[in-house]
């Protein structure tokens, strides 16, 4: 188990008109095997389910090229699979494959709300799958 302390260290500044619609979250992190389309995130859809309970399985093709020493290419095509989390009005997605976690607010309000998602969605991740935190 990974404890971590996610802490912003910022004063919110509460403004008449926010201007502010999209805001996204992303973080990269070396490939994790324990995720593939054969071992989806299904102990992280129990976990997030009442706050994120839409679930949107993509299959995103994609093809690998090298030139080789004699000129030749060679082509490979793979899969990735994208694993798409949604609150009940759509208005925030998280994104998880093998590489990287991505919250989206399509509707933001304010960054209180916003880094409370942040920081109840990278708790959970990081202690399911065991990410090393290098500073």
């Amino acid at each position: 188990m990974v404890n971590i302390m996610i802490e912003s260290g910022f004063k919110e500044q509460v403004y008449k008109k926010n201007f502010i619609t999209n805001v996204i979250f992303k973080i990269n992190f070396s490939k994790i095997l324990d995720l593939s389309e054969k071992k989806p995130p299904i102990k992280l859809k129990k976990i997030i389910n009442e706050k994120f309970p839409g679930l949107e399985v993509k299959r995103i093709p994609q093809i690998n090229t090298r030139i080789m020493k004699d000129s030749t290419l060679d082509v490979k095509g793979t899969t990735k699979v994208l694993w798409i989390f949604s609150n009940r009005e759509k208005t925030i997605k998280v994104e998880i494959d093998q590489e990287y976690l991505a919250i989206e607010y399509n509707k933001y309000n304010n960054f209180t709300e916003f880094f409370q998602t942040i920081k109840y969605i990278f708790k959970e991740f990081i202690e399911l799958y065991d990410i090393k935190i290098i500073n």
